[in-house]
């Protein structure tokens, strides 16, 4: 049952979310209809109303629900986390919606990684301090990446791309993004393949080309039509609204690399997925008219909240809006993998090296449609298992 606290604290993560992505106050305003007042007052005049809503969509039929894996619950959180990543140690990191945003998982408590002060956006130094971080990985050389969005327009407060190495809990690589981003651009998630770090640039879709050794950045299929969004991002059957102060097509947003470096993966938030070679991407000399003759329809994927990709070539692929998960095998083939209603808008996944695939359940939609359905509280991380291990920074 939804109770009054939880509804409050339901617009205190939409009213710290719109704040964190620098939304108009006008959206901020409107959020906190949307995040629960309307639940709120109905509660006061019937606390016994209101349990959590359903998630509205098509249920598994008893034949899948017989063979589906088992997703169960890892974590419990008091607020909704919308990234993970676990180290070989054990050691679990996620990215929140409000402050602290980058957290460590410590004995059953949200803790503040490294320390307050880098969860500080409003820090004078911001070379020390996180501005608006919006996702992270555990790399290929075990260090903890972070990609901080940033705010553009703020002095030293642009996007960055930072390591934490484990053992210390000290920053040991700093890079910043200045030079790769152009006016409305927005990183948004990153992977590895060798001394390269591919970049999404969903407000001004393309992939961005970090060069690890010489800090150099370089756009790539910049503008193509297969890094640009077409349609809306529709969860649970109602179109999401605009977020992060972007429109409300989303340009390319998840990106996956093959296990043997070979192929990129990537697409805009609604889908569809495209792939080309890396050598295209890697190599500077190429011209983008020439790169883009390169790009291979992949999978007709729809509205995704996030993806992974394991060992053995298989791409994980949340549906909102049908609250599952699909996979789309090595021949580009989509099938659905599990369905399961607490799959509530699962962002960003991360495979471990046990073969567990961790999926932040952050509700997003339920916090910002207006009229929608209301979130299920408390937040969880849930893991099913897959049956392939992860790739280490992929």
């Amino acid at each position: 049952m939804l109770t009054l606290a939880q509804a409050s604290a339901i617009v205190d993560h939409a009213l710290a979310y719109a704040r964190a992505h620098y939304l108009a106050p006008m959206t901020i305003a409107a959020l906190m209809v949307l995040a629960g007042i309307a639940a709120v007052s109905e509660l006061l005049a019937d606390p016994g109303q209101a349990p959590a809503d359903p998630p509205v969509a098509t249920k598994a039929t008893a034949s899948t629900a017989a063979a589906k894996p088992e997703v169960v619950s890892a974590l419990t959180l008091p607020r909704p986390a919308h990234d993970i990543t676990v180290s070989k140690q054990g050691r679990i990191f996620m990215m929140m919606v409000d402050a602290p945003a980058l957290v460590e998982w410590v004995n059953g408590e949200l803790r503040a990684y490294p320390d307050a002060e880098w969860n500080d956006a409003k820090a004078p130094d911001h070379s020390h301090a996180l501005v608006r971080p919006s996702s992270l990985r555990i790399g290929p050389d075990g260090l903890l990446w972070v990609l901080d969005t940033g705010q553009p327009g703020m002095d030293h407060g642009g996007p960055k791309f930072v390591a934490f190495d484990l053992e210390t809990n000290g920053l040991v690589r700093t890079y910043p993004l200045n030079d790769g981003a152009l006016t409305g651009s927005y990183y948004d998630d990153f992977r590895f393949n060798g001394r390269n770090v591919y970049f999404t640039d969903i407000g001004h879709g393309a992939i961005v080309v970090l060069h690890l050794d010489t800090g150099a950045l370089r756009r790539t299929l910049d503008g193509d039509p297969s890094t640009k969004g077409t349609r809306p991002m529709i969860v649970e059957g109602k179109e999401l609204p605009p977020v992060f102060g972007l429109g409300r097509i989303l340009d390319v947003d998840m990106l996956e690399v093959s296990a043997d470096g070979r192929w990129l993966y990537y697409q805009p938030a609604a889908g569809p997925m495209s792939r080309i070679e890396t050598r295209w991407i890697d190599d500077p000399q190429i011209s983008d008219a020439e790169r883009g003759q390169h790009v291979q329809f992949w999978a007709d994927t729809q509205t995704t909240g996030g993806t992974a990709i394991d060992a053995e070539g298989n791409i994980y692929a949340s549906d909102p809006d049908k609250v599952q998960l699909l996979k789309i095998d090595p021949t580009g083939t989509i099938s659905t993998f599990v369905a399961d209603p607490r799959m509530l808008f699962v962002d960003e996944m991360w495979i471990d090296e046990k073969g567990f695939l961790w999926m932040p359940a952050v509700q997003l939609n339920r916090v910002l449609i207006k009229g929608g359905p209301r979130p299920q509280l408390p937040f969880q991380v849930l893991k099913v298992q897959i049956g392939a291990p992860g790739v280490i920074g992929r």
